[in-house]
């Protein structure tokens, strides 16, 4: 399995939109993978975004469009509640929450690692 990894907050760097297109490409050739959002990652899945101020489009739509895309949408539990995010505060997407050890768990057994 390959696996992308989403670190970093939504916007403010180009990191989590570069990470959408290579999700978009992976999925174009029929790759495999799944996305995992952790640490400040998250913040790219709350609802009602609105970054227009900062002259960037809303990515919380984008992610939603993932489901047909990749195999898993993984959030890190421990991260939303470091956060204060509720699951009520997520974009609607089928999201499947996982703690640190699930996440170690599917690190170790993955053939490719791609962080954002």
């Amino acid at each position: 399995m390959h696996v992308v990894v989403f670190r970093k907050p939504p916007y403010g760097t180009s990191f989590t939109g570069e990470g959408f297109r290579v999700l978009s490409s992976l999925g174009a050739f029929e790759v495999e993978c799944s996305v995992l959002f952790t640490d400040d990652g998250v913040f790219a899945l709350v609802k009602n975004q609105n970054p227009e101020e900062l002259e960037m489009k809303s990515l919380g739509k984008v992610f939603e469009s993932l489901s047909g895309v990749v195999k898993e949408i993984l959030v890190s539990e421990e991260s939303l509640k470091e956060r204060g995010i509720q699951r009520e505060d997520l974009i609607d997407a089928d999201l499947k929450l996982v703690n640190r050890k699930e996440i170690h768990n599917i690190i170790t057994q993955c053939k490719c690692i791609l962080p954002f």
